[in-house]
């Protein structure tokens, strides 16, 4: 992954952690910045529409229904302190984001669930920034043959010139899939539904097959805008998604986003 801004905490993605002291936390508590109050959200009560319409706001006080564009490289401080010692959630420079930028990012985390994520110039380059974290030369690569085609070529032009093995598998394996590993895979790359032809894989079987090689396991899940299925919850270690599509909604906007739990540690 990219160099990371602040991250972003939910009680959500720590009771799938299994963190004891969240575990009875229904709720998704979200950090803005530090002139924003704590905003807590409880997923029980609040309706998937009325939390779409939230996600990423602060509610209190008077403020503008969205965060206001900032277009910026530098970020001023008053002091090297300053600087260097700021809270989460504020912004170091512009290339960690800006307010408007994290706004995106903290909305996408509540609704997805995750720690993490990173925004991407497009949804090509979401998919290749997991792919490039993820392997290394002499490794092994297992990806979906329903994988988006530029996706695909990106793997086999570029990431096969790494020294890293590829193998493309039927969509519709499963559990099947522990035939296909070996002690070199280092990455799973799943599309679920598949481009054009709408596989639905079966995630949990393949990430539980992955675990037992340490294999990461990503999931490109732009088809279902990770609102029909969570895939961090069914055990994958990334999701990414192209935000031109269902996010974006207008054909007007290119833009990609991975994400990813907190606790996830380099595996090789």
């Amino acid at each position: 992954m990219p160099a990371r801004p602040p991250s972003i905490t939910t009680a959500a993605s720590r009771n799938r952690r299994g963190d004891k002291k969240d575990r009875g936390d229904t709720g998704t508590k979200l950090l803005l910045n530090k002139r924003d109050l704590r905003v807590c959200l409880t997923g029980n009560r609040m309706k998937r529409d009325t939390q779409l319409s939230r996600a990423g706001r602060a509610h209190h006080g008077t403020r503008s229904v969205n965060a206001p564009v900032n277009r910026a490289s530098t970020i001023l401080a008053g002091t090297a302190h300053e600087l260097y010692n700021r809270p989460d959630g504020t912004p170091l420079y512009g290339r960690f984001g800006t307010d408007s930028q994290n706004a995106l990012r903290h909305a996408l985390c509540e609704m997805q669930k995750a720690d993490y994520c990173a925004l991407a110039p497009s949804g090509l380059s979401a998919m290749t920034l997991t792919a490039i974290a993820e392997v290394k030369a002499g490794g092994h690569l297992l990806a979906s043959d329903s994988l988006y085609g530029p996706t695909r070529m990106f793997l086999s032009d570029t990431v096969s010139r790494w020294g890293i093995d590829i193998e493309y598998y039927d969509p519709r394996i499963g559990a099947g899939i522990k035939d296909r590993l070996k002690k070199t895979t280092q990455l799973v790359f799943c599309e679920s539904p598949g481009s054009l032809t709408f596989e639905v894989q079966d995630i949990p079987a393949i990430t539980a097959a992955a675990a037992k090689v340490g294999a990461r396991v990503m999931v490109d899940d732009t088809w279902s805008a990770g609102l029909n299925a969570n895939m961090l919850d069914l055990g994958a270690d990334y999701a990414a998604q192209s935000l031109t599509k269902y996010v974006g909604g207008h054909s007007d906007v290119i833009m990609g986003y991975p994400r990813q739990d907190s606790n996830l540690q380099p595996a090789h």
